[in-house]
C-alpha cells in the first residue's frame, strides 16, 4: 500500500509492504556424545519457510527552483520501525572445538539516506 502527498515542491510518500516468508532449507546442529565432535544435518531443501515480514518506507523531498534546471533534496528511510525480519542464517566454527554454530540475521535494518538530485534545464 502506497500513500502520496504532492503539495507545490514538496512531496512525502509511504509504503508499507508484506511479504509471506522465503524457503529455506532447515539446519540443525546435534551435539554428539565425547569423543565426537557435533554436526550439521541438513533437512530437505527449501522444505520450511522463514516467517512472514512486513516493511514501512518513507520518502520526503523538497524541489527547488534554480538558474539552471531544479535541485529536488530528499530523505529516504527504509523499514523505519527497524522490524526484525528473520531471513538468512550464518553458519560459523567455534575454535578450538571446532563445534559449528548457527545464527539469525535480519532482511533489512533501518537505512536512512538523504540525497539531492540535480536536473538541468538547458536555455533556462
Amino acid at each position: 500500500m502506497d500513500l502520496s502527498w504532492v503539495r507545490s515542491n514538496f512531496s512525502a510518500s509511504v509504503l508499507v509492504g508484506w511479504h509471506s516468508g522465503w524457503p529455506r532449507t532447515p539446519v540443525t546442529v546435534v551435539q554428539a556424545t565425547p569423543p565426537l565432535p557435533a554436526y550439521l544435518v541438513v533437512g530437505a531443501r527449501n522444505s520450511a519457510r522463514w516467517g512472514d515480514y512486513w516493511t514501512a518506507d518513507l520518502r520526503v523531498s523538497r524541489s527547488v527552483p534554480i538558474a539552471i534546471g531544479e535541485l529536488a533534496l530528499w530523505i529516504d528511510a527504509t523499514n523505519i520501525t527497524d522490524k526484525f525480519n528473520p531471513c538468512c542464517t550464518n553458519l560459523a566454527v567455534e575454535s578450538p572445538s571446532n563445534t559449528p554454530i548457527l545464527s539469525t540475521n535480519a532482511w533489512l535494518p533501518r537505512i536512512i539516506n538523504a540525497g539531492f538530485t540535480w536536473r538541468f534545464a538547458a536555455g533556462r
